[in-house]
């Protein structure tokens, strides 16, 4: 399942649609390319890996390990749909709250006193927190 902000994300970069036909397909998977073009249905390597390579190069995509191929029995890519770092993948970051000083010089115990993290969107996916 794929979070609705970053479809709305995504939409906004105005994608190619066999781009956005590649990106629905790996959903929360990691596939080889392979798996990518039996999940829309195509025979021809050709028709994904080219894409595929843009968006690793886009950052869209990010490789993950290598594995052998059942087919052609080489070592190929496996990648999913790239994570936010700055969040990793969670949509929000800790923020401190508070006199963050005070907090360091002080005795053992003075963080609660001079502040607190509070949760925020993350600044760089946009994401909001999702709720439970």
């Amino acid at each position: 399942m794929i979070h609705e902000n970053s479809l709305a994300a995504w939409d906004e970069l105005k994608p190619s649609a066999r781009k956005k036909v590649i990106y629905e397909a790996y959903g929360s998977a990691t596939l080889t390319d392979r798996q990518v073009c039996n999940r829309l249905g195509m025979s021809d390597m050709n028709y994904v890996r080219p894409r595929i390579t843009e968006m690793i190069a886009d950052g869209i995509l990010e490789e993950r390990q290598s594995v052998v191929d059942h087919v052609t029995n080489r070592k190929v890519r496996t990648c999913s749909i790239a994570v936010c770092h700055e969040c990793d993948g969670k949509g929000y970051v800790s923020v401190w709250i508070g006199n963050l000083r005070k907090a360091y010089d002080s005795i053992e115990g003075a963080a609660e006193e001079a502040g607190k993290y509070e949760l925020k969107p993350c600044p760089v996916c946009g994401q909001e927190e999702e709720e439970a």
